[in-house]
């Protein structure tokens, strides 16, 4: 039977929280499994003593702690130092996922070894329990290299992947979004990608007001593009690459002045949501 090494990092989450998403783990109907957890923030002593707690009662669980705050994509890096399973499944500290998720992944994967990447759809949901659910179809993963920059059919934390890719292929010292440009080198290394057309992950999400939203974006934005710039040789002949480039300049532009920010960035949501909905009917 394959075993799978599963990896949450802890920062800022409620004992609340903790509780949720490590029983959504603990309770799956595939059970041959380890369970590491990395608290990315020594300041969290409640969550500290929960992870500490739980992992005297389940001996699955391996609880490390940062000394310091190092960020997600390093604390990724040192979870595949010490993985022993062939497979590698993420989670969130905050999130749930469907008691058959494991079990569901490991037989799709065993019954398909060409599959490097298998995602699931998911649920979001925000603080007042409202719902949207995404199942992107596997017709979107077949054309993973043209929907991937239009379409953001990957949720990171639904991910389980063949154990071999990731230490191959390490997280970038990058902040926010760590998981864009590991995805960008393996879609280019042709790695297979896959999904299980099915809701088995919840993920919880805060909304934000127009000033948080103002504040992401100018941050995401100059990743994002410093990430393109670096792959522009790679994707060179993917005209929909250079479509989210030129997004993602346009999101740079209008992020460097807060008004400029409020007026224009509700249009060109709209207008980016129009253009996706021509895509797929033409």
């Amino acid at each position: 039977m394959p075993k799978i090494s599963i990896i949450m990092s802890v920062y800022n989450e409620s004992i609340g929280q903790l509780q949720r998403s490590m029983d959504s783990v603990l309770w799956q109907s595939f059970q041959s499994y380890e369970f590491i957890i990395v608290l990315d923030n020594p300041e969290n002593i409640k969550g500290r003593e929960y992870i500490v707690s739980q992992q005297k009662a389940d001996k699955r669980i391996i609880f490390l702690e940062n000394e310091k705050n190092i960020k997600l994509w390093a604390s990724l890096n040192r979870w595949i130092e010490l993985v022993r399973w062939e497979y590698i499944a993420r989670m969130d500290g905050d999130d749930v996922c469907d008691p058959r998720k494991l079990q569901k992944q490991v037989e799709y994967l065993e019954g398909n070894r060409n599959v490097d990447l298998l995602f699931t759809g998911w649920e979001e949901i925000d603080e007042q329990g409202n719902t949207q659910v995404r199942i992107p179809s596997r017709i979107d993963f077949q054309n993973i290299s043209k929907t991937f920059f239009y379409k953001s059919p990957l949720l990171h934390a639904s991910m389980i992947c063949k154990r071999k890719i990731l230490e191959k292929s390490t997280y970038p010292e990058i902040d926010r979004p760590e998981d864009f440009s590991l995805f960008l080198d393996l879609i280019h290394a042709w790695y297979i990608f896959d999904i299980l057309e099915e809701n088995l992950y919840s993920f919880y999400i805060q909304t934000q007001d127009i000033e948080k939203k103002y504040e992401k974006i100018r941050v995401f934005s100059s990743n994002y593009l410093r990430i393109l710039l670096k792959n522009t040789s790679k994707f060179w002949k993917n005209i929909y690459f250079w479509w989210m480039f030129l997004l993602v300049i346009i999101q740079w532009i209008l992020s460097r002045n807060r008004h400029i920010f409020n007026i224009f960035f509700i249009r060109l949501q709209d207008i980016y949501k129009a253009l996706i909905i021509w895509d797929v009917h033409k």
